[in-house]
């Protein structure tokens, strides 16, 4: 459901954004979209975190592309930082068995947030408490994802050659950067992210040839939904941040 969730937000706020031109419209079509972004999001932020805040990014960049008042959307963006960084001291310090077990709707609703904390920790985990080099359950995922890359080399071996899919319990989408890098080599890997980045590239010529504000501000949400999420699987792979589940679009 979040999959045709994005794609709806994106289309329905480059619509309003072109709407917020009219300056006697700005106030009222700013917080019919802020609305929408809180409940949409709201409701995929219970159940995947990684995904509504790249969907809150987009939407705000596609806000700050059409010359949205840049004080309304950093007053947006603090509130709903606030409120993140509130949920995640919640899960932080509020004993498992609290959470686990209370009957109460917001417990109820937060659970994942245990699982996001576990995460980060286990990201930020230093030498003395988790081993770099040790495969536990808690690192099993980015630990194998890391192999994958490291024999994957400069030069290619060949596709079906992966060992570490094998391992990786989702080595066909959360993980797969890390396989095409192991079976096709470095270079591939990074001609991968090349492309991405030329689609990019692409749009934006796209947005500045379009004839309205919709079509531009539409193009550029949609490429952006692409993108960031690639880049945010990428760097899952290479560990450069806590695992979030996306897979490579």
């Amino acid at each position: 459901p979040s999959e045709v969730a994005k794609l709806s937000l994106i289309v329905v706020i480059a619509a309003q954004i072109e709407r917020m031109q009219d300056p006697d419209k700005q106030d009222k079509y700013f917080w019919y979209i802020i609305g929408i972004v809180i409940i949409t999001c709201g409701m995929i932020f219970t159940e995947n975190f990684s995904t509504a805040a790249i969907l809150f990014v987009i939407v705000m960049t596609m806000m700050w592309i059409g010359e949205i008042n840049w004080r309304k959307l950093m007053s947006v963006c603090s509130s709903v930082v606030g409120i993140v960084v509130i949920i995640f001291l919640m899960a932080l310090f509020i004993p498992d068995d609290v959470f686990y077990n209370s009957e109460h709707p917001v417990f109820e609703k937060l659970e994942r947030s245990k699982t996001w904390v576990a995460r980060i920790e286990n990201f930020a985990g230093d030498e003395e408490t988790v081993s770099r080099f040790k495969v536990t359950d808690d690192n099993f995922q980015e630990n194998h994802a890391q192999m994958a890359i490291a024999r994957g080399g400069f030069l290619p071996s060949g596709p079906g050659t992966s060992v570490e899919s094998n391992y990786l319990p989702e080595a066909f989408s959360d993980f797969i950067f890390a396989i095409i890098v192991e079976e096709l080599g470095f270079f591939m890997g990074i001609f991968v992210m090349f492309l991405y980045l030329w689609l990019l590239f692409r749009a934006g010529r796209v947005a500045r040839q379009s004839d309205s504000l919709f079509c531009a501000i539409l193009v550029i949400g949609v490429t952006l939904l692409i993108v960031l999420q690639a880049f945010v699987h990428i760097a899952v792979s290479v560990h450069l941040i806590p695992v979030t589940g996306q897979p490579l679009p």
